[in-house]
């Protein structure tokens, strides 16, 4: 690859510590399945520069004489390739040796006293927290396990309570806020549905948004909306047949980015200059492509347009040094085209994001590693180019 291909590469914005390869697995693919580069480590020489988030099989049963030991090695792996956030990955049910990996990832991390958010619940698989205490339907104990017991060896805790949860993640913060300032660093948050899950999520944003040095223990719920990547970088929208369902969809794109979106014609970039070009990806972050009313032209002809302007616009981008995070493709003339002009070696396929939305990332070539996501003209809502679109920029 030449060197006008090679985008400088962020660290990972998270980096997880997994007793074994089920809960490496497990997580892996909740983040995937959000659209994130997700590496799985099992060695301390498995380069992370290329992936969103590294999640380590710390193979805990393999390490029994020392798992504090063994945990904190590996916390400081993540801490030395750039892991912004350091999270333990514990069983739903409590099960393992959760304990020994929480405090072999505090003395690894770095941190002096950070703040541990435990986020234990995992409704959508039937466990739930309350009152601190995780219920599982096929527990045993019915009262469910004292969080604080299992993680934290019943050092001094918190527990935000689902009356707290549920007045929203302000009052979440003021009350967190306040417990901290009377000493408290290790809070557990309650959950019973996926809102208060998320609401749990926005609030370890905004504690390390403000500068908290925090650690996160999660059963790997809330990776459904944590972290919020914002990932650097932009996304192409690619649109060729005109129709009302198309220019719906579009419309939902720019009102969903504001000024971070915009829509253009084909024809426009590929008459552009590339000095206009790299203009346009220093403003927008959606950049979505459609193509004029010629209704004398056939599809494959609006389609190989789309195509070009696709390539003119990720040349520009190498050119300015701007990663595309992606294109989003709505047809499958199109979708053939734009492949096509990407010098494409082979292509490696991930998950059907949505239904008849499968997402290819592209192997070799300038443009190795980008994630392309196609669909049909007429597959899915008004809103699915927003949400294809939001899974790529991590939000």
């Amino acid at each position: 690859m030449s060197d006008i291909g090679e985008h400088e590469l962020s660290p990972p914005q998270i980096g997880i510590l997994t007793e074994d390869m089920y809960g490496a697995l497990a997580v892996a693919g909740r983040l995937q399945q959000r659209g994130l580069t997700v590496q799985i480590a099992r060695t301390d020489n498995s380069p992370a520069a290329r992936a969103q988030a590294v999640v380590v099989d710390a193979d805990l049963r393999s390490h029994a004489e020392d798992p504090v030991g063994h945990s904190s090695r590996w916390a400081q792996w993540l801490r030395e390739q750039g892991c912004r956030r350091i999270e333990q990955r514990i069983e739903p049910t409590l099960r393992g040796n959760p304990s020994a990996l929480l405090h072999g990832m505090v003395a690894g991390s770095g941190m002096k006293r950070p703040i541990t958010i435990a986020s234990t619940a995992y409704p959508s698989a039937g466990n739930v927290c309350i009152d601190g205490r995780q219920r599982s339907p096929v527990a045993a104990n019915q009262r469910g396990s004292l969080v604080s017991q299992a993680l934290f060896n019943n050092s001094e805790s918190h527990v935000v309570d689902l009356d707290t949860i549920n007045q929203g993640a302000e009052y979440v913060r003021s009350v967190i806020d306040e417990r901290i300032s009377s000493g408290i660093r290790n809070f557990v948050l309650d959950a019973a549905n996926e809102a208060q899950v998320r609401t749990g999520a926005v609030v370890a944003e905004h504690l390390l948004a403000d500068g908290y040095e925090m650690l996160t223990t999660t059963s790997g719920s809330w990776l459904r909306y944590y972290p919020d990547v914002g990932a650097d970088g932009f996304v192409i929208v690619a649109v060729s047949s005109r129709n009302d369902f198309g220019d719906r969809q579009l419309k939902q794109v720019s009102a969903s980015f504001g000024d971070e979106g915009v829509v253009l014609s084909s024809d426009e970039i590929i008459d552009s200059t590339d000095e206009h070009l790299i203009n346009l990806l220093s403003k927008f972050r959606v950049i979505a492509l459609e193509s004029a009313w010629k209704v004398t032209e056939e599809l494959s002809t609006t389609s190989a347009t789309t195509g070009r302007a696709v390539r003119a616009l990720l040349d520009a981008s190498l050119h300015a040094r701007n990663p595309c995070l992606g294109v989003v493709v709505s047809g499958g003339y199109t979708a053939a085209e734009v492949i096509d002009r990407l010098s494409v070696e082979t292509l490696r396929p991930g998950n059907e994001l949505e239904p008849l939305c499968p997402v290819v990332r592209i192997s070799g070539g300038p443009f190795d590693g980008m994630a392309v996501i196609s669909k049909g003209s007429f597959v899915g809502s008004d809103n699915t180019l927003v949400r294809l679109v939001r899974r790529l920029i991590g939000s």
